[in-house]
């Protein structure tokens, strides 16, 4: 079986101008999140998968990208470099009570994040 997707994210250099445009335009709500420069994407409960919309403080280039679950974030961000990822953006951190986190460049340059969510 493979990998799902579980989360999107949005990077905005005027990510306002995109909250009120997703807000507006398909009814997501958008919690801020507590001292930093991002904000929660919600459709609602159980329906679909949510997002993050931050800006370009959080030294990524503006753009979307997915974030795939996986169970060793440090192994597959290994094997992508095997495989051609063209840039590593983000080496593997941890993000406390949330997972540990890569994000990478495709060989055709998409931004894609790995996430293996904390062990019980």
């Amino acid at each position: 079986m493979g990998q799902p997707v579980m989360h999107f994210e949005l990077i905005a250099s005027a990510p306002e101008r995109l909250k009120r445009f997703y807000t507006t335009l398909f009814g997501w709500r958008a919690e801020d999140q507590e001292g930093m420069d991002y904000a929660m994407l919600r459709a609602g409960e159980g329906r679909g998968i949510e997002g993050g919309l931050g800006g370009t403080s959080t030294g990524l280039t503006p753009g979307l990208a997915i974030y795939v679950q996986v169970e060793d974030v440090d192994a597959h961000l290994a094997r992508a470099r095997e495989l051609g990822a063209s840039e590593v953006l983000q080496e593997a951190y941890d993000v406390p009570g949330v997972g540990r986190f890569a994000v990478l460049r495709d060989p055709e340059g998409n931004r894609v994040g790995l996430w293996a969510q904390p062990r019980a």
